[in-house]
């Protein structure tokens, strides 16, 4: 049976490599007409195989061929400025809100560097932030994992105009949108934000 699944998984790397090497030659409105269609995806469902598929329409119509499943760049960088008095200036920060993930059991602190110097206290790795919920003054941690760590980034030299994040859980979806919330890191506390 083990003989069976290995021929299996070669067979699909081999087709991989096959389309691989016949989208090199083709322009971007090809790829994604040939290769986004259902039929290269299907084939390793077909075959009963628990392999993720090949290649997926946003591969083809960006042309990131050859690169993994997942393997595009998590930060993204954004031009932005913050006014004097902003919540996140004296930080060096913008702030971009807080919002819902895992279908509302985890809050999503999203904030992007204006001035990396001023950030780097946002960074700390000795610094455990959480977040207050105004109405209640109940308070949020940052989920830990063991195998992943923090839930949130941290870095030693943040970039300019780049999005970083902190995630804290929501256990039973306790915070509602439309909620106030504060989060602090720190000494840094940024005050009266509307869970979106």
């Amino acid at each position: 049976m083990s003989d069976y699944i290995s021929i299996r998984r070669v067979i699909t790397a081999v087709l991989a490599l096959v389309l691989l090497t016949a989208c090199a030659a083709m322009g971007p409105a090809e790829k994604k007409a040939n290769l986004a269609s259902p039929a290269i995806n299907n084939e390793a469902e077909a075959m009963g195989s628990n392999m993720p598929p090949v290649f997926n329409e946003g591969m083809m119509a960006e042309g990131n061929v050859g690169q993994s499943l997942g393997a595009e760049s998590a930060r993204k960088t954004v031009e932005t400025t913050v006014l004097e008095g902003e919540p996140g200036y004296e930080e060096g920060i913008k702030i971009m809100g807080v919002g819902f993930l895992s279908a509302g059991y985890m809050l999503n602190f999203r904030y992007v560097v204006v001035d990396p110097e001023k950030s780097l206290p946002m960074f700390d790795r000795n610094v455990i932030p959480y977040l207050i919920h105004e109405k209640s003054g109940a308070k949020f941690a940052v989920p830990n994992p063991a195998k992943v760590g923090p839930l949130r980034a941290i870095t030693k030299k943040p970039e300019k105009e780049t999005r970083y994040y902190i995630m804290f859980a929501n256990p039973g979806r306790y915070v509602k949108q439309g909620d106030l919330v504060t989060v602090v890191v720190g000494e840094h506390r940024f005050e009266h934000l509307a869970v979106q």
